[in-house]
C-alpha cells in the first residue's frame, strides 16, 4: 500500500536530483495567512523552504516549524503548525506574487535532517525510491483562494497569464527553425487584443476602478504619461519591471521544455544632450541584489558616437564582454546613456532567470529618431515625446535544444 501511495503523489519536484513525493492539501483562504493558517504535518518533516509558483517567499513568513521532538520522529507522530505572515506589508507582497499565478498555491519544501537509522537506509534504497521505506524530503502544495479581486488586480492576472500564451504561440515555431520576437510587439498585442476588452466589460461606476489612476502597468502598457527611464536616469520603472518578470516566468517555464535563449537590449534615449555627467551606481539600477549580478557595472558600447549610431543597427555585446568604448565611472553622452539603459535592464532580466540557456546580449541606439521630430511642438508635448523615446527594446530569439549539437546544449 506504501508504494502505492508513493507512486500517486509522486510528482517531477527535484530535490537533490531525485523526484519527490507531493502531497496535495485542502486549499485555505489567502486572507487566512493574515492571522494565521493550521496545517498537519509529520513531526520529522522540517520545513526549509516556501514558494509561491517559482518564487521563494519564506522571508515574507514567521518560523513555520517549532523544531523536531525525538518520540514524535520515531512514533511518526503528526504536529499542527501555524502558516502566517509576519505582517501587513507581508501579506500584500504575497498577494501581488500570487495574483501573478493562474492557480496560485504555497509549496512548503521539507527535509529530515536527523541522521536516524531510518534515514540512512532511505539514503542507501535511493536509487531505488520503491524500496525506500523513509522518505527524506518532500513537499506539502496548499492551494490557495484568493479574496475577491479589484479591476487592477484581474488586469494583472491578465497580463502575466496572457504574455505566457502568446509566447508560447510565438515560440511553438521553434522546434523547426529560430524565432525572433520584439516585446514591444507582444506588448502591444497585450494591450489590443486582451487589456482593452477586459476593461471595457468592467462596470463604469465601480468605485474600485479608480486603482487606475496610479496603476503603473496599465500605464507602462498603454505609454500614457509614463516614460521607460526618468529624464538622465537609467533606473528600471516600476510597471517595465512588473511586464519584465512577467516575461522571465514565461522563459523559466519554458526553458523548462529545452527551449534554448538569446536575449537582446538595445538602449535609446531621447535628444536632449548630456549636460551633466551622471555618476554610475550600483544603488542607481533599481535592481535589488544588483551584486548577484555583477559586483561593479562595466559597460561597454560599439557603434555609436556622442548622441549617434554609426550605422542602421545598433552593435551587440555580450553582458560580460569587454571589448568596444568603455563607459567610465560618469556618463557623458547619450550613446553611453544608452548603454547603460541596455546593460541595467539586461542585467535585471539575468537577476531573474539566470545563465541556464539563456545568452545575453546589449548595445546602445543612441537618440532615438522619430519621423515628428522636425515637427514644432509645445513645450509639453516635447516632454511627452522624449519620454517616450527614453526606453529599451527587448527581442528574445528562442531554439529547441534538442535540434542543437551536443556540445552546444548546456
Amino acid at each position: 500500500m506504501r508504494i502505492f501511495v508513493w507512486l500517486v503523489v509522486a510528482q517531477c519536484f527535484s530535490f537533490a536530483g531525485w523526484a519527490l513525493p507531493v502531497e496535495v492539501r485542502e486549499a485555505i483562504p489567502f486572507s487566512s495567512l493574515s492571522s494565521g493558517a493550521t496545517i498537519t504535518k509529520h513531526e520529522r518533516s522540517w520545513v526549509v523552504d516556501v514558494r509561491l509558483g517559482q518564487v521563494g517567499v519564506r522571508r515574507l513568513f514567521v518560523e513555520i516549524d517549532p523544531g523536531v521532538k525525538v518520540l514524535g520522529y520515531y512514533l511518526g507522530l503528526n504536529e499542527e503548525v501555524s502558516i502566517k505572515v509576519k505582517d501587513a506589508k507581508a501579506l500584500a507582497e504575497l498577494r501581488s506574487i500570487a495574483i501573478n499565478e493562474e492557480d496560485p498555491f504555497l509549496e512548503l519544501v521539507w527535509i529530515d535532517k536527523k541522521k536516524s537509522i531510518p534515514r540512512r537506509v532511505n539514503d542507501a534504497l535511493e536509487p531505488l525510491p520503491l524500496l525506500s521505506p523513509w522518505e527524506s524530503a518532500g513537499t506539502i502544495r496548499i492551494p490557495l483562494e484568493l479574496d475577491d479581486l479589484s479591476p487592477c488586480e484581474q488586469v494583472t492576472r491578465l497580463v502575466y497569464t496572457s504574455i505566457d500564451d502568446i509566447l508560447k504561440l510565438k515560440f511553438s515555431r521553434s522546434g523547426q527553425t529560430e524565432t525572433r520576437v520584439n516585446l514591444d510587439q507582444v506588448f502591444s498585442l497585450l494591450l489590443n487584443e486582451k487589456v482593452e476588452p477586459f476593461i471595457r466589460t468592467l462596470d463604469p461606476v465601480d468605485p474600485r476602478r479608480s486603482c487606475f489612476k496610479d496603476f503603473a502597468l496599465y500605464k507602462w502598457l498603454k505609454k500614457e504619461n509614463v516614460e521607460g527611464f526618468e529624464f538622465a536616469r537609467y533606473k528600471l520603472q516600476p510597471g517595465l519591471m512588473r511586464l519584465l518578470v512577467a516575461v522571465v516566468d514565461s522563459l523559466a517555464r519554458m526553458r523548462l521544455k529545452r527551449y534554448l535563449f538569446e536575449i537582446s537590449v538595445t538602449g535609446y534615449a531621447d535628444p536632449d544632450i548630456v549636460l551633466s555627467p551622471i555618476s554610475l551606481s550600483n544603488s542607481e539600477t533599481g535592481i535589488d541584489g544588483w551584486d548577484n549580478v555583477s559586483q561593479t557595472i562595466k559597460v561597454y558600447y560599439d557603434g555609436c558616437f556622442k548622441d549617434m549610431m554609426e550605422q542602421a543597427s545598433s552593435v551587440l555585446l555580450g553582458f560580460d564582454s569587454a571589448t568596444g568604448e568603455l563607459v567610465g565611472a560618469r556618463i557623458d553622452n547619450n550613446c553611453e546613456l544608452g548603454a547603460v539603459r541596455a546593460y541595467v535592464a539586461a542585467g535585471f532580466l539575468r537577476s531573474k532567470l539566470g545563465d541556464i540557456g539563456v545568452k545575453y546580449k546589449y548595445g546602445t541606439g543612441g537618440v532615438l529618431l522619430g519621423k515628428d521630430d522636425s515637427v514644432a511642438l509645445s513645450n509639453e508635448e516635447r516632454k511627452k515625446r522624449n519620454a517616450l523615446k527614453r526606453k529599451v527594446e527587448v527581442a528574445i530569439v528562442a531554439r529547441a535544444a534538442d535540434k542543437l549539437a551536443p556540445q552546444e546544449i548546456p
